[in-house]
């Protein structure tokens, strides 16, 4: 019943993500391996004289791919 509070959380900064981290890291026998911030917005992409607009950016850290 908690789903709403969850899906309107702030997104994770990068600094709580890297605290996150260590602590899951000091966590003898956790099922968590590594906190992750991901952001996106919309924006518009322009190359020259040519743009995009409505455009959906999604940037992480090297960690998300992180096995």
């Amino acid at each position: 019943m908690d789903w709403w509070n969850y899906a309107n959380r702030p997104p994770i900064r990068p600094e709580q993500a890297r605290v996150l981290s260590r602590i899951i890291e000091a966590t003898p026998n956790s099922n968590l391996q590594v906190a992750v911030p991901v952001l996106s917005r919309s924006t518009s992409v322009k190359v020259g004289e040519n743009s995009v607009s409505g455009i959906i950016l999604i940037g992480t850290t090297s960690d998300y791919a992180r096995p």
